[in-house]
């Protein structure tokens, strides 16, 4: 599936625009989690430690008050489709916690993303959520000026039931809607977008809109691993059990040390085996 469309490749004709949406309504925050199943790293300038199998946790986040552009365009396929975009990096927000890492959509050079929609168009309903082309990675630049770094979700329906409209949604998009699943891509190229530096690309299994907290495991030597989580995600403590079939969870003694983005614990793998969760 094409993750990442732009409305440019299609041949719309201009219905409707708007220069701010006229809404009134709560952001819109939604998290959505995967596996890494497309790779490629030609300049080496994809974070470390990401390959194929690795799990990433996202988080979206706009308000519907605040869209800078809105437009909407009939197509010559049948549908219409709009774009709402954003300007302020504070109210549209997209996060990517992945490898260890997180990565931040800015609001340079002058877009902070976009939420768009193609409903009936082709026949079937496309909704995406992307960032600017300037993302930052603990808070510096993922890859050097003028080149691009962007990422974007995105959800396809071929039986056009997923979209009953193009209006910019007041709710989480429901994955179970949409036949053909979602899927994510982190990826950038060179400042004229000729050549790809690295691609990053996964499927979606979860949106919800309460958090997704990812526990990751790193070995470190022979005897030693490291479990680590995400730095936001507060007052969760860190539990194992022997047996998952009859489990006695019991507080991992091992003290929390906090990085700049993550939560760590070293454990021993050493002795019998032993399962872990999160628990809050």
């Amino acid at each position: 599936m094409n993750a990442i469309r732009f409305l440019k490749t299609l041949a719309l004709v201009v219905f409707a625009m708007a220069s701010h949406a006229s809404v009134s309504a709560a952001p819109v925050t939604y998290w959505f989690s995967g596996v890494v199943d497309d790779f490629a790293n030609a300049s080496n300038a994809a974070p470390a430690g990401v390959t194929v199998g690795t799990p990433f946790v996202g988080q979206i986040s706009y308000d519907p008050t605040d869209v800078w552009y809105a437009y909407t365009n009939s197509s010559d396929d049948g549908g219409f489709a709009s774009q709402y975009e954003y300007t302020n990096a504070a109210t549209f927000t997209f996060t990517l916690y992945i490898g260890g890492h997180t990565i931040t959509n800015t609001a340079l050079p002058g877009r902070s993303g976009l939420i768009g929609l193609e409903n009936n168009v082709s026949e079937r309903d496309y909704y995406y959520a992307e960032s600017s082309s300037a993302l930052r990675m603990h808070g510096t630049n993922l890859v050097t000026a003028p080149n691009q770094s962007s990422m974007g979700l995105s959800l396809l329906d071929p039986n056009s039931a997923a979209l009953n409209s193009t209006a910019l949604p007041l709710a989480a998009p429901v994955l179970s809607q949409f036949e053909e699943g979602g899927y994510f891509v982190l990826s950038a190229r060179n400042s004229n977008g000729t050549k790809e530096l690295f691609y990053i690309g996964g499927p979606v299994t979860e949106i919800r809109t309460n958090e997704i907290i990812q526990l990751e495991f790193r070995r470190i030597n022979s005897s030693t691993a490291q479990l680590s989580w995400p730095l936001y995600a507060n007052g969760y403590t860190l539990q194992a059990t022997t047996d998952v079939a009859s489990p006695n969870w019991q507080t991992v003694g091992t003290p929390v040390v906090n990085t700049a983005t993550e939560r760590t614990v070293s454990v021993s793998t050493v002795g019998p085996q032993r399962f872990y969760r999160l628990k809050k």
